[in-house]
């Protein structure tokens, strides 16, 4: 064994075992979602003007979450109508999905087909709830998580298109807030747990055998 080798297994060994124990597990089927969005259109005179606000709320709908990496996770996500990739990064207990730039289907609004033209944006958020146990845990990314809180936020610099004999031409302008999300499921009992229930248990039945 030459000295590369010899050096390089110890460093790749102590990466692996430090990544490990850094490692969160986010993947299920058993996940809930719960969300509390708006969409705030601004019509130019020309196209009735005022204020339209169209609220969006979703309340424990279930939700896959797919892990890809021991740093990545997705699931569906949208803010109101519109989309996101829910291809989130994790930095420590911080979560970030960063969606490009784009456009929305047409849709009937009040008489008048619109579509929104989206810039960049960031959806965020923080992991508020993970417990250890060997029975449920990830073999490969390690203790569950089981709740995530979303941080408010607002997609900003939204055009709002019309549909128009002519193409589409520029009919006002749009906020979409994103005032709250939670993923969540329910937590697995600690081992520490486990074991005064199995206690307990044991107990229970040595005095009806008694």
């Amino acid at each position: 064994m030459n000295i590369l080798t010899k050096v390089a297994l110890p460093a790749l060994t102590l990466f692996a075992m430090v990544s490990t124990a850094n490692a969160l597990s986010f993947e299920g089927t058993d996940w809930s979602y719960s969300q509390n969005s708006r969409l705030v259109i601004t019509l130019n005179p020309a196209f009735g003007g005022g204020i339209q606000n169209i609220p969006d709320s979703v309340v424990n709908q279930p939700k896959t979450v797919n892990q890809t990496a021991f740093n990545k996770f997705d699931f569906p996500l949208t803010i109101g109508s519109i989309p996101g990739t829910g291809d989130f990064t994790v930095t420590g207990l911080a979560v970030r999905d960063t969606n490009n730039a784009g456009t929305t289907p047409w849709q009937v609004v009040n008489g008048i087909t619109l579509r929104a033209v989206y810039p960049t944006f960031n959806v965020d958020g923080l992991i508020t709830g993970t417990n250890s146990n060997p029975l449920y845990d990830d073999p490969i990314y390690g203790n569950r998580v089981y709740s995530i809180t979303g941080t408010p936020t607002s997609v900003t610099g939204i055009v709002i298109q019309a549909q128009t004999m002519f193409g589409a031409v520029t009919a006002g302008s749009a906020v979409a807030h994103l005032d709250s999300w939670n993923l969540s499921r329910s937590p697995v009992p600690e081992p520490g747990t486990m074991l005064i229930i199995a206690a307990g248990l044991a107990g229970l039945a040595k005095r009806r055998k008694g």
